[in-house]
């Protein structure tokens, strides 16, 4: 059977990906591959310590919010308090609204200061053609309080669901203890 976090090399070749395109530096051992989004957020729910209330940005959400739901989490949308923050901040609306920097740092400060985790979904980032992508929360908290969420599901066909997600510093312990209990 393969490694229950995703093939080794491919994990190397997503840590130099993004490396380059979002400024994030991490191992292949800090990438957990999954197939879709939903996996990857029932295997981040198991390594996830704290209050069990999360936010997010709109009620079109609706996948990622029921995913935390049926795993007991208050949801909420755009309450800061919440222990959990799930953002999209290259693509705020339908419209693709792009988070301002004044709000990526007010938002990972607020992050640091109260000690809540922040879920960075990089929805459609991939398709950034006329400027430079925005920066990384993860990059701009160095991997503290911060995991994130990546997708070539829009670059390759959708059929072929490679997802994956880079733990925030010092999950990976926890993660390690209860990989073997998810397939991704």
């Amino acid at each position: 059977y393969p490694d229950a976090q995703g093939e080794e090399d491919l994990r190397k070749e997503i840590a130099d990906h993004i490396r380059k395109t979002r400024n994030i530096i991490c191992t292949a051992d800090d990438i957990v591959i999954g197939a879709g989004y939903q996996n990857l957020l029932q295997i981040l729910i198991a390594v996830i310590k704290g209050e069990k209330e999360i936010s997010f940005p709109t009620a079109n959400f609706s996948d990622g919010a029921k995913t935390f739901q049926n795993a007991g989490y208050k949801v909420n949308f755009r309450d800061k308090d919440s222990h959990v923050i799930y953002v999209t901040p290259a693509y705020m609306t339908k419209y693709g609204e792009v988070m301002t920097m004044k709000r990526r740092r007010e938002l990972v400060d607020h992050a640091l200061r109260n000690d809540h985790l922040l879920i960075e979904d990089d929805y459609q980032n991939d398709f950034v053609f006329s400027s430079k992508p925005t920066p990384s929360l993860y990059a701009m908290t160095g991997g503290e309080n911060t995991v994130f969420l990546g997708s070539f599901s829009r670059v390759l066909l959708p059929s072929i669901r490679i997802s994956f997600l880079v733990l925030k510093r010092g999950m990976r312990a926890e993660y390690e203890k209860i990989k073997m209990l998810y397939t991704t």
